[in-house]
């Protein structure tokens, strides 16, 4: 990338880094969770942005919109976001919640992993911010911990949103197919374009 390593902009309360010590946690974490391989592949052409203040957040940044951020840091200037969002780095577990867009892209390259697939009549109450119950399991796809982020998909391979998995392997979820027991807890829906708007809902539950 033809950007500065660890080039860092303040502005007000926020600071944002591209590529330094900080941005190297983001690509641990997504090797942590995904595979070295699968995250050297999916973020090999972007630099890392990430910003912090309430919360950090982090952004891949394709060649071009690095050059573009770096001309703003000089100017003593931070974009609101750029490039494609990453997801948050908490220092709680989930250490990293990865983003829809993050998760659509791994998916696409390299299957389904952390992942439970829902049926239609699961889809509906998650979108309104209800929690995943194992009658609504139709797949499930490992590795799966308790307390770690899982994408919840559609039959048709959308991406709703993300829960925070209450079970500890695929074959504990299979086994709650059956029940109305919660086996991922609903940290964020897409639903919540809509509704974040109009009440102020938080983005994460978490």
């Amino acid at each position: 990338m033809h950007v500065k390593e660890g080039l860092e902009c303040r502005s007000g309360g926020i600071r944002c880094v591209i590529d330094g010590a900080e941005c190297l946690r983001v690509s641990r974490e997504v090797a942590r969770l995904f595979g070295k391989e699968v995250a050297d592949g999916a973020l090999k052409n972007f630099a890392i942005m990430v910003c912090s203040d309430a919360f950090v957040e982090t952004y891949a940044l394709s060649k071009e919109v690095a050059r573009v951020v770096e001309v703003l840091f000089s100017s003593g200037y931070i974009p609101y976001s750029a490039g494609m969002y990453l997801g948050r780095l908490r220092k709680a577990r989930p250490v990293f919640v990865p983003s829809t867009q993050l998760l659509e892209l791994l998916y696409s390259t390299h299957g389904l992993a952390r992942a439970f697939m829902i049926g239609e009549s699961g889809v509906r109450p998650f979108l309104y911010g209800k929690d995943v119950l194992g009658v609504s399991l139709l797949k499930c796809f490992p590795p799966i911990e308790p307390g770690e982020v899982v994408g919840i998909v559609g039959r048709d391979g959308s991406i709703y949103g993300l829960g925070l998995s209450t079970v500890g392997s695929c074959e504990e979820a299979y086994r709650l197919r059956g029940s109305r027991r919660v086996i991922a807890r609903n940290i964020f829906d897409v639903g919540w374009y809509i509704r974040g708007i109009s009440l102020g809902e938080r983005k994460y539950k978490v």
